[in-house]
């Protein structure tokens, strides 16, 4: 929540990719231990950071296809695939992670196409991002937003209205300073899970 959806799934992946080849490079049963480690502490943050980012990318009708195509199909898919690979490769353990690397490595290919959350953005007060958000999307559709719309989604981010939408982006700036910032609310860790309540 503090950075973002599409960097958290952007350095995890690297980090899988860059740990699976680490494994393949292992000098011992070790290092091979550790690295496992800590991919498979990695792989979840993909794996959560992908399906948040996927539920809020994804319009209210459509999000149960989205769960089916990127859970239900998707992870019996690559665990299948994954199988062939090892057959492929008659066992051999370091090239399976070599190829686990590469595949991760190449899906990276996909990250310029994948825009950041904007409800994240609007919850975070991110106006200019926003705007080149909507810019984009009109442009890409050819349609424009309706205005009835545009404000609605301004009015989550700051009072000032519509026009600001289509300012330039020092106005932008200047407008979103003066709005009195949102209270702050309390951000939870790892360990409060294992704390008592007071």
């Amino acid at each position: 929540d503090l950075i973002g959806r599409r960097p958290v799934l952007i350095s995890s992946s690297l980090l899988v990719a860059l740990l699976s080849i680490g494994q393949g490079l292992s000098p011992n049963y070790y290092v091979f231990i550790v690295l496992r480690f800590l991919s498979g502490m990695v792989c979840h943050a993909t794996a959560l950071s992908r399906f948040t980012l996927l539920m809020e990318l994804v319009p209210e009708r459509l999000k149960i296809q989205a769960v089916f195509i990127g859970v239900v199909i998707a992870v019996p898919t690559s665990s299948a695939l994954l199988v062939l690979c090892a057959y492929v490769v008659n066992d051999d353990w370091r090239m399976i992670m070599y190829v686990m690397g590469g595949v991760m490595l190449l899906s990276m290919i996909a990250i310029p196409f994948i825009p950041e959350s904007m409800r994240w953005l609007i919850a975070q007060r991110k106006i200019i991002k926003v705007n080149k958000l909507i810019n984009k999307y009109e442009r890409i559709n050819k349609q424009e937003l309706p205005p009835a719309i545009k404000n609605l989604l301004h009015s989550y981010i700051t009072p000032v209205g519509v026009e600001t939408l289509n300012s330039e982006p020092d106005m932008i700036e200047k407008s979103d300073r003066n709005q009195p910032k949102p209270p702050r609310t309390p951000t939870y860790g790892f360990i409060d899970l294992y704390r008592t309540p007071q």
